[in-house]
């Protein structure tokens, strides 16, 4: 029930899933996380997607600010899936963490 097949969730059926996902690897400058979080609101705003792919979505971004060390784009964003009732995973959890722990 929780648990996630990232490659149906990714998915190419929701344009810029996959280029969020791709930033979401490298992500390592400011205009990274700028960046996947511009394809974050873009593919939310525009697709009516179940909660298990918003999910993805925001988890999706939270790893661009884990892999940047960016605590603050980090606690926004789960400030954002709270306040937007996207059910939240271990996985979510774990990426607040890292970006915190390893913050710049």
């Amino acid at each position: 029930d929780d648990i996630e097949d990232e490659d149906s969730l990714r998915g190419n059926d929701v344009p810029g899933m996959m280029s969020l996902h791709s930033i979401a690897q490298r992500a390592a400058t400011e205009a990274d996380i700028a960046d996947a979080k511009d394809r974050r609101d873009k593919i939310l705003s525009t697709y009516d997607l179940q909660p298990p792919r918003r999910r993805y979505v925001h988890n999706c971004f939270l790893k661009a600010t884990a892999r940047r060390g960016d605590f603050k784009a980090a606690l926004e964003a789960f400030e954002l899936m709270v306040a937007t009732d996207v059910p939240l995973n271990e996985k979510t959890f774990g990426k607040v963490l890292i970006a915190c722990s390893t913050s710049k």
